[in-house]
């Protein structure tokens, strides 16, 4: 890993950590078919040192319970209800890279009959090992750091036998094969060997069992494990025998290990790590960030894992590269179509008398950027529904849908990703293409523009000051209180093939570091998913990610005049009396009450077509 990747490179989810974790020391149980009753739980084994992590892990997510076995020196943290079942399953998904992945999506099969949900699948995760932080997690449930400091031997004749050696290991051992589905781990070990430069071998342990040996002991496997680690950092115990290890790793890569004092260091750092060691201290958890209603009462939002922020230490769900802070290749148009378009498709695909059409639908008010769009598809046109403040943009020339599908495909996340295969199978069928369908979008929320364009068109920014009137409300400041909010709702199944937008609502929530929820419209009795973010760390995050990439309808006004008083918020100064009326005369000319409107910023709109 490069400074520069070092330095850019992604917060993680904790997601990936679990995972990691997971499928080191993990088991998931489901109940036989036949059973009465649909039982089924994940659960990860823990050495008893590590009580901590798993009491942390437990109050971090709001879920689950520990059991603690005496006799193997071991606790495990169950996660058992359904809710809390969901919830780390949410949290785990598309992140996993081994065997153990089949049991994974038995259980989400498990989730999705009991509960009538319709969370996906995703494969074994094949990306970089150093994009998240799974390689942590593993190394936590299966790996070992130790330090080798060998003295010269001599034998009775004063020849050397034994060399002065000081040397530093991360070794990984783990099965050959998954004893469920008899699945090979060569796979995600080779994996693993190449990431650190290094072979992959076999050990045959004393009672007769293979397995899969990797021993990282060269200075570049120990650079490359030390730029990981000082990015994803550890959690369990083996954090601080890390800690030790990297000092003298250090040491080695300035080649100053065989000095006379640092050899007595060296030994020090040796003789106190792994089973030798007797003190403990747990303070690197407090990046572990907690979840909403939890017993410590942190900020709300789902756990996030950090070292760095833009304002200080506070640990952050993304990090959004700022090199890439264009719109480009269809994904802000993705999310503002699955936010407020369709495809209208005849019943029968076999007829070309009438084209299919691609539709978004703007507030009225949003008419230049509906125009800007427009221009760039270069085919189609623009119909008002003066009734209802609307307008809408309409595309049905082939070369214009041929132009959304290069630009869409790949970049869905939703459930309408249906109404593209649709209309990808008329133009194969009818016009010669021969378009493949390419799958839902699993990457983090952070690497592009689609939030941006589905905030565009489900979402909404407003500052809540609410003065102080006296009376019972004593707990308000004494200038009243001052919070700024992005609301997004979007319904919760879709209407015309039943898939559930849980799976979507729920990153969208992780990732703004807030709790999803659902509400029913009194009027029609629909049931929509909301979600409100509003913490110290929610404003962080949607200010660094709106920096990169920007909205572009007249939210992105109400955006601006927004991020004005979060900045007032963050820095602790939207109390004072000059603030206060900044803060009121902002809100005052936000969302309906705006009369003014500039759109210069269409000219960034950059779509690669």
């Amino acid at each position: 890993m490069s400074s520069k990747d070092k330095d850019s490179g992604p917060w993680c989810f904790l997601g990936s950590y679990l995972a990691g974790l997971y499928e080191g020391d993990g088991h998931i149980f489901i109940s036989s078919p036949k059973s009465k009753k649909a039982i089924f739980s994940i659960s990860i084994t823990f050495n008893l040192k590590d009580l901590p992590l798993a009491e942390h892990l437990k109050d971090a997510t709001g879920f689950g319970w520990i059991r603690i076995k005496k006799k193997e020196n071991a606790c495990v943290l169950v996660f058992h209800t359904i809710d809390g079942v969901i919830y780390v399953v949410s949290l785990m998904n598309s992140y996993l890279r081994t065997p153990k992945l089949s049991k994974f999506n038995d259980l989400i099969d498990t989730i999705n009959i009991k509960r009538n949900l319709n969370i996906n699948k995703y494969p074994v995760n094949s990306g970089d090992l150093s994009s998240d932080s799974w390689f942590a997690g593993f190394v936590d449930a299966d790996g070992s750091f130790g330090i080798i400091n060998d003295q010269k031997a001599l034998d009775a004749a004063g020849k050397i036998t034994r060399k002065r050696r000081v040397a530093c290991r991360l070794r990984i051992e783990q099965r050959m094969f998954d004893p469920i589905t008899k699945e090979s781990y060569e796979p995600i070990f080779k994996k693993i060997a190449s990431f650190l430069g290094i072979n992959l071998a076999i050990v045959k342990r004393n009672n007769g069992n293979e397995y899969f040996n990797i021993t990282a002991k060269s200075r570049e496997s120990i650079t490359t494990v030390k730029n990981y680690f000082s990015t994803y950092p550890l959690f369990s115990s083996k954090y601080l025998d890390y800690k030790n290890w990297e000092q003298v790793v250090v040491l080695i890569l300035k080649q100053t290990h065989y000095e006379e004092t640092n050899l007595v260091l060296i030994e020090e750092l040796k003789t106190s790590m792994n089973n030798s060691r007797t003190t403990f201290d747990w303070k690197h958890l407090d990046r572990i960030q907690r979840r909403p209603g939890n017993k410590l009462g942190k900020e709300k939002g789902p756990i996030v894992i950090g070292e760095k922020s833009i304002y200080g230490d506070n640990s952050l769900l993304c990090s959004v590269s700022q090199s890439n802070t264009r719109s480009s290749q269809g994904s802000y148009l993705a999310g503002l179509f699955e936010g407020d378009g369709h495809i209208w498709i005849s019943k029968n695909l076999t007829k070309k008398k009438h084209n299919p059409r691609f539709c978004i639908t703007f507030s009225l008010k949003n008419e230049p950027l509906a125009k800007k769009l427009l221009g760039i598809i270069q085919y189609g046109h623009i119909s008002y529904k003066l009734k209802e403040n609307a307008c809408v943009l309409t595309v049905s020339p082939v070369k214009g849908l041929k132009r959304l599908v290069s630009l869409l495909n790949g970049e869905l996340r939703t459930p309408k990703i249906s109404q593209l295969y649709l209309l990808i199978d008329w133009l194969n069928q009818n016009h010669g293409s021969n378009i493949h369908k390419l799958p839902i979008k699993l990457g983090s929320l952070s690497n592009d523009s689609w939030l941006a364009g589905f905030v565009d068109a489900d979402g909404s920014f407003s500052i809540q000051h609410t003065k102080k009137e006296g009376g019972a409300q004593f707990f308000l400041k004494k200038n009243g209180k001052v919070s700024c909010r992005l609301r997004i709702e979007q319904r919760m199944i879709e209407p015309k093939t039943n898939a559930s937008y849980f799976g979507i609502m729920s990153e969208i929530a992780g990732f703004l570091n807030c709790k999803l929820l659902t509400k029913k419209q009194l009027s029609t009795d629909n049931e929509y998913y909301t979600l409100a973010a509003t913490s110290r760390n929610s404003l962080i995050i949607i200010t660094s990610y709106f920096e990169a990439f920007p909205l572009f309808t007249s939210k992105h006004l109400d955006y601006l005049d927004w991020s004005k008083a979060v900045k007032l918020i963050l820095s602790n100064e939207h109390y004072t009396d000059a603030n206060l009326l900044v803060i009121d005369h902002l809100k005052s000319k936000m969302n309906r009450s705006r009369t003014e409107f500039s759109w210069d910023h269409l000219d960034k709109l950059l779509i690669s077509l």
